[in-house]
């Protein structure tokens, strides 16, 4: 579900002659299907009762009744870059322009979701509790900070 949700529909279906308009509406259907099979899912964890993390798929929105504490984690181009270089699997060898251009294209799948979900631009930090820059930070360092942050947002609100 992750990987077609931020494959995008534009980057699957290139509109040539083979491809006529119906196609690409097929397509957009099979897209909403997805993000409904998606909503389906994280509200059924919800309705589960149980404290858990959900990182990304719209989330925020479709859990906003159950008022979450949302996290917007951010980072420089070139952070994301090196993260990305350093968790390459073996044997990948994308060029640091490769990996740029993925990470907009993803990026741009998910603003497309999240703005068609929630009717809002992604990423906006009036639409978050917290927003996080990672990019001069050790994920591992900031982890706990983040969580003691949630712990004290939680205890907050509880009152």
């Amino acid at each position: 579900m992750e990987k077609a949700l931020e494959s995008g529909i534009s980057q699957r279906v290139p509109l040539t002659f083979h491809n006529s308009f119906s196609t690409i509406g097929m397509m957009q259907s099979a897209h909403i299907s997805l993000l409904q099979e998606q909503t389906r899912v994280i509200e059924g964890i919800a309705k589960r009762g149980k404290d858990c993390v959900i990182v990304g798929r719209n989330a925020d929105i479709l859990l906003a009744d159950q008022k979450p504490f949302t996290v917007f984690v951010c980072a420089s181009m070139e952070a994301k870059i090196k993260r990305c270089m350093e968790r390459a699997r073996e044997g990948e060898q994308l060029t640091e322009k490769e990996i740029e251009q993925n990470i907009k294209r993803i990026n741009k799948n998910r603003a497309q979701n999240y703005e068609m979900i929630a009717g809002r631009k992604w990423g906006q930090a009036a639409s978050y509790n917290i927003t996080v820059n990672t990019s001069d930070w050790d994920i591992k360092e900031l982890t706990p900070a983040v969580a003691a942050f949630a712990r004290r947002w939680f205890e907050h609100n509880a009152l």
